[in-house]
């Protein structure tokens, strides 16, 4: 692909995920990018197929930092600790990116791409890939007695995405109107996660 066409087809990212981030999915269409760009529709079909292929492209980006964020390079002494810090990472990333987090997970548009083109999801497989990577050293150290790696990688997956999906779906309302209220709750549940690996734990 020429650079000419490569610095377009990234302006079209640029101002794609702009347009998302200020206006959500649902209210973002190819015509009102065009007119970002000041371009024409017909222009923007001719780097992409339509718009979930533009969602597509942008999950793959959003990955990069979403990964970069939760899986930092830090020097932990115990195994436990890394994949805390990991897990508490990935909650403050949730929180204060929330439509950075709903492109990554909860948007059916990328997946729609990755279906149709039969392609794989190498931003989630990575973060699952990092993810077990630390769950690996933990059982190491003894914790998920009786689990598998695979078991162990999505239990914890599965409650990180499971208390965030509740948190954005203003389902955890129903315990505190309070968003603010919300949020400490939502911070809580972590703490008392880790309290549950400790019994999971043989010595």
């Amino acid at each position: 692909m020429k650079p000419k066409k490569d610095h377009k087809r990234q302006v079209i990212l640029e101002n794609a995920m702009n347009l998302y981030l200020k206006n959500g999915y649902a209210k973002m269409s190819i015509r009102m990018l065009a007119n970002e760009i000041k371009s024409s529709p017909s222009s923007i079909y001719s780097y992409f197929k339509d718009k979930d292929e533009i969602f597509y492209e942008l999950q793959v980006q959003a990955f990069m930092t979403f990964n970069e964020f939760v899986f930092e390079e830090c020097v932990f002494k115990k195994p436990i600790s890394k994949l805390k810090h990991q897990c508490r990472n990935y909650f403050e990333f949730a929180i204060k990116n929330t439509l950075f987090y709903e492109l990554l997970f909860m948007l059916k548009a990328p997946f729609n791409t990755i279906e149709s083109r039969n392609l794989e999801w190498k931003g989630g497989r990575m973060a699952i890939n990092k993810l077990k990577e630390s769950i690996s050293e933990t059982i190491k150290e003894g914790y998920f007695s009786g689990f598998s790696l695979k078991q162990a990688t999505y239990f914890v997956f599965n409650y990180l995405h499971g208390i965030i999906a509740l948190y954005l779906n203003k389902r955890l309302s129903m315990y505190d109107d309070s968003d603010k209220n919300v949020i400490s709750l939502v911070k809580k549940s972590l703490e008392d996660f880790f309290e549950l690996l400790k019994s999971t734990r043989k010595l």
